[in-house]
Protein backbone atom coordinates (compact mmCIF):
# COMPACT_ATOMS: atom_id res chain seq x y z
CA UNK A 1 0.00 0.00 0.00
CA UNK A 2 3.30 2.56 0.24
CA UNK A 3 3.77 2.07 -3.64
CA UNK A 4 1.14 4.36 -5.09
CA UNK A 5 1.86 6.91 -1.72
CA UNK A 6 5.23 7.10 -3.23
CA UNK A 7 4.32 7.38 -6.51
CA UNK A 8 2.24 10.19 -6.25
CA UNK A 9 4.69 11.66 -3.22
CA UNK A 10 1.87 12.08 -1.06
CA UNK A 11 2.22 13.00 2.50
CA UNK A 12 2.11 10.54 5.27
CA UNK A 13 1.78 10.45 9.02
CA UNK A 14 2.84 7.49 11.11
CA UNK A 15 0.60 6.72 14.42
CA UNK A 16 0.26 4.18 16.89
CA UNK A 17 -2.66 3.86 18.94
CA UNK A 18 -3.03 1.88 22.56
CA UNK A 19 -6.31 0.85 24.34
CA UNK A 20 -7.13 -0.15 28.00
CA UNK A 21 -9.84 -1.42 29.33
CA UNK A 22 -10.99 -2.06 32.95
CA UNK A 23 -12.73 -5.26 32.60
CA UNK A 24 -10.74 -7.58 30.30
CA UNK A 25 -7.20 -7.19 28.51
CA UNK A 26 -7.39 -5.07 25.48
CA UNK A 27 -4.79 -7.20 23.31
CA UNK A 28 -7.12 -10.10 23.39
CA UNK A 29 -10.68 -8.21 23.51
CA UNK A 30 -10.25 -5.22 21.93
CA UNK A 31 -7.71 -5.82 18.77
CA UNK A 32 -10.05 -8.24 15.91
CA UNK A 33 -6.96 -10.48 14.76
CA UNK A 34 -5.74 -14.02 14.02
CA UNK A 35 -8.50 -16.83 13.74
CA UNK A 36 -11.40 -14.67 15.71
CA UNK A 37 -14.41 -15.00 14.62
CA UNK A 38 -16.49 -11.09 14.16
CA UNK A 39 -19.63 -11.57 16.07
CA UNK A 40 -18.73 -13.10 19.26
CA UNK A 41 -15.64 -10.79 19.34
CA UNK A 42 -18.15 -8.00 18.31
CA UNK A 43 -20.57 -9.10 20.85
CA UNK A 44 -18.08 -9.00 24.16
CA UNK A 45 -16.48 -6.07 22.86
CA UNK A 46 -20.09 -4.37 23.37
CA UNK A 47 -20.22 -5.56 26.20
CA UNK A 48 -17.46 -3.59 27.72
CA UNK A 49 -18.11 -0.99 29.98
CA UNK A 50 -15.54 1.34 29.25
CA UNK A 51 -12.82 1.48 26.36
CA UNK A 52 -10.06 3.98 26.81
CA UNK A 53 -7.81 4.49 23.53
CA UNK A 54 -4.94 7.21 23.03
CA UNK A 55 -3.19 7.95 19.69
CA UNK A 56 -0.06 9.79 18.75
CA UNK A 57 1.32 10.96 15.64
CA UNK A 58 4.39 11.22 14.40
CA UNK A 59 5.77 13.93 11.59
CA UNK A 60 4.26 14.02 8.43
CA UNK A 61 6.21 13.34 5.57
CA UNK A 62 6.20 13.23 2.08
CA UNK A 63 6.37 9.36 1.21
CA UNK A 64 9.83 8.68 -0.91
CA UNK A 65 12.34 5.84 -1.58
CA UNK A 66 11.73 2.51 -1.99
CA UNK A 67 8.91 0.80 -0.24
CA UNK A 68 10.29 -1.38 1.38
CA UNK A 69 12.79 0.82 2.90
CA UNK A 70 9.98 3.30 3.83
CA UNK A 71 7.93 -0.05 5.38
CA UNK A 72 11.08 -0.25 7.78
CA UNK A 73 11.21 3.62 8.61
CA UNK A 74 7.35 3.92 9.11
CA UNK A 75 7.61 1.03 11.42
CA UNK A 76 10.49 2.25 13.37
CA UNK A 77 8.73 5.24 14.21
CA UNK A 78 5.56 3.59 14.86
CA UNK A 79 7.39 1.26 17.63
CA UNK A 80 8.66 4.43 18.70
CA UNK A 81 5.79 6.18 19.46
CA UNK A 82 3.97 2.94 20.67
CA UNK A 83 6.12 2.77 23.12
CA UNK A 84 5.85 6.35 24.43
CA UNK A 85 2.56 5.67 24.49
CA UNK A 86 3.56 2.65 27.18
CA UNK A 87 5.38 4.83 29.74
CA UNK A 88 1.85 6.70 30.23
CA UNK A 89 -1.52 5.23 31.76
CA UNK A 90 -4.40 6.07 30.05
CA UNK A 91 -6.88 8.04 32.25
Amino acid sequence: MLQPAIDAAAPITPCAIRYALEDGDAAREVCWWGDMTLLPHMLNLLGKRTIRARIVFGETAIANGHRKELARRLHDEVTKLYLGLALHHLE
